[in-house]
């Protein structure tokens, strides 16, 4: 990801190529085929939990839901 954040740091120009495109693509990659991710199962008896972080610039949400062996 060393390509993705170089872009936001300060007095940095925003140049995006083949380096940054790589990268982006690896990323959604891994984050796609990771196996900590499960879509949210509605049916379930499990509670479902909506955590906020926010700041004056962003806000940020994850909708997550405990297995069925709590994890």
């Amino acid at each position: 990801a060393t390509p993705l954040t170089e872009l936001v740091h300060k007095d940095t120009e925003f140049t995006w190529d083949q380096r940054q495109n790589t990268a982006f693509q690896r990323l959604k990659q891994l984050i796609s085929e990771a196996p900590a991710l499960h879509p949210i199962n509605y049916e379930s008896e499990q509670p479902i939990y909506l955590s906020v972080d926010s700041s004056n610039i962003t806000v940020v949400f994850i909708l997550s839901q405990d297995d069925k062996n709590g994890k």
